[in-house]
């Protein structure tokens, strides 16, 4: 169960904190290799979250914390002189319109979580039988969302699907709507519960 734990938790945070290694570390390249050796010292190896003390504060600023500590350290090891972390709250240079680093990372935790709800979306109609619900939310809503493509029309579903019309397609959007909607609420009460620590 720890490592099935494991596995959740990077889903949830490893595209925030690669974010973090690239904007507000400036690492680059090197971002991907520091990245999995924080993964591999830190949290298998010394199992640092078993320190994590929830009355210090937020999940994710001890997380955010020891993967800037392992930055500095990292780096010092191997003799390389690294500048100092930027604070999350700076604003970016260049370009007023350009995000700040804080709205980077909060972006990467964003996009991880809807990555998080769709992927355990997909889950629950496989093992409920409701391959119907998942082709005509893939169909109508993450074609356009995350491909770029024109929806699917309700005729094609409903063809594809052996539906006796396109309004049982549009019906069954609406159940995935709904499905998708209580997935997201349920991952965001568990970052909130996360955050609350």
């Amino acid at each position: 169960s720890r490592r099935q734990a494991l596995a959740v938790l990077l889903a949830r945070y490893e595209p925030a904190m690669k974010s973090y290694l690239v904007v507000v570390r400036r690492l680059g390249d090197d971002a991907s290799d520091v990245l999995q050796a924080f993964i591999a010292d830190k949290l298998l190896e010394r199992e640092m979250l078993r320190h994590a003390d929830e009355g210090r504060g937020k999940f994710r600023t001890f997380l955010l914390t020891s993967l800037n500590n392992f930055v500095t350290s990292w780096y010092r090891a191997a003799g390389i002189k690294v500048r100092a972390a930027g604070s999350l709250d700076e604003k970016a240079e260049g370009d007023s319109g350009i995000a700040s680093p804080a709205a980077e990372v909060e972006a990467a935790w964003a996009r991880a979580l809807v990555r998080y709800v769709v992927a355990a979306m997909r889950e629950k109609c496989r093992a409920d039988g409701r391959e119907d619900v998942w082709t005509v939310f893939e169909g109508r809503v993450l074609a356009e969302v995350f491909e770029d493509k024109e929806p699917m029309p309700y005729e094609i579903l409903a063809e594809r699907l052996a539906l006796r019309s396109p309004m049982q397609a549009a019906n069954l959007l609406g159940t995935a709507k709904r499905l998708y909607s209580r997935l997201l609420r349920v991952a965001v009460s568990e970052y909130e519960r996360d955050e609350l620590h």
